[in-house]
């Protein structure tokens, strides 16, 4: 069984304002109220409005894929991710446990949603290179004299000598 196509649900003049939905990030449902609205009134040749006729079938409500989703916020709960399911990784998994759930899921051939295995592992190698590259560079400089040494140096000496008519 498969989703069927649905109508566009545009609010009554989404086509006159940015902030109704000419912008794609602004177009949201809402019902037309007036007292003569064509839309409210449900003529022909006028946006159709959401009804409980357009929802999906019970058996495929919430799938994706035509899998049931599961998410994802561990290494626990990556396990338990069957072959008729599919994985949403959590938006608050770091780095580092993204990459060890990608080699993990490369290795069981789970799939997912939001998230590229493939492509956190080939990321994690180029910021490792860049971050090996920038410890070497930190161990290769001379420590710098301490802001003390510094202060000791130039607290008695002025750079410009001061007149008595200048203010600086």
């Amino acid at each position: 069984m498969e989703k069927r196509k649905k109508p566009r649900f545009l609010r009554k003049d989404w086509h006159k304002c940015i902030r109704l939905g000419r912008k794609k990030s602004n177009r949201v449902w809402r019902m037309s109220k007036g007292r003569h609205g064509k839309l409210r009134q449900k003529w022909k040749n006028h946006t159709k409005m959401p009804s409980i006729g357009y929802g999906s079938p019970n058996e495929i409500r919430g799938m994706i894929m035509g899998m049931k989703p599961v998410m994802v916020s561990n290494m626990a709960d990556l396990m338990n991710v069957g072959k008729d399911q599919i994985a949403i990784i959590s938006g608050k998994v770091g780095l580092r446990k993204k990459v060890e759930m990608a080699k993990k899921a490369l290795t069981m051939n789970i799939k997912f949603s939001n998230f590229n295995p493939q492509k956190v592992l080939d990321m994690a190698k180029t910021l490792g290179s860049k971050a090996s590259k920038q410890e070497e560079k930190k161990t290769e400089k001379v420590p710098k004299e301490t802001e003390s040494k510094k202060h000791e140096e130039t607290k008695g000496v002025s750079s410009v000598p001061r007149t008595e008519g200048s203010s600086a």
